[in-house]
């Protein structure tokens, strides 16, 4: 009886540290991944990195900073 309660114990102390990191969704940092559907691309979407997902925005961005690039050299 001793061994079923404490088992019963163990589990609910358990069950409660796995329900406080379900409902911890806040995150630090969120990138333009995160509306992708990748499953690659999401588990990058909260790096501290500023990721875009391919497409004309990065290119327009990787522009515009080649562009300041080349006129700060100068």
């Amino acid at each position: 009886m001793k061994f079923l309660i404490s088992i019963l114990l163990l589990t609910s102390f358990t069950s409660c540290g796995q329900e406080k990191n379900k409902t911890d969704t806040t995150h630090k940092f969120t990138n333009h991944l995160i509306h992708e559907s990748s499953p690659y691309l999401l588990q990058h979407a909260h790096n501290p990195v500023n990721w875009y997902p391919w497409g004309e925005e990065a290119l327009e961005k990787a522009k515009m900073h080649s562009i300041r690039k080349t006129y700060l050299k100068k």
